[in-house]
């Protein structure tokens, strides 16, 4: 199901991940799973793989790792 989700669908998970971690109380259960939803899906797409390794790398610190 992955492979078929529209660009602007990712994009919006991005956004809200990035609105989550600009907070000053972070909820980083919810950036995991915000994280890790778009990481499977740009995982899958062979062109955005410098993007999941760029996310993998930025989240690592935080305590969130992606597979």
């Amino acid at each position: 199901p992955w492979e078929g989700a529209p660009k602007e669908q990712v994009v919006e998970l991005v956004q809200d991940c990035r609105v989550e971690v600009e907070k000053p109380k972070a909820n980083i259960l919810k950036i995991g799973s915000l994280a890790f939803g778009v990481g499977t899906t740009i995982q899958t797409v062979a062109s955005l793989r410098p993007a999941y390794e760029a996310l993998k790398a930025a989240l690592a610190p935080l305590g969130i790792n992606l597979p």
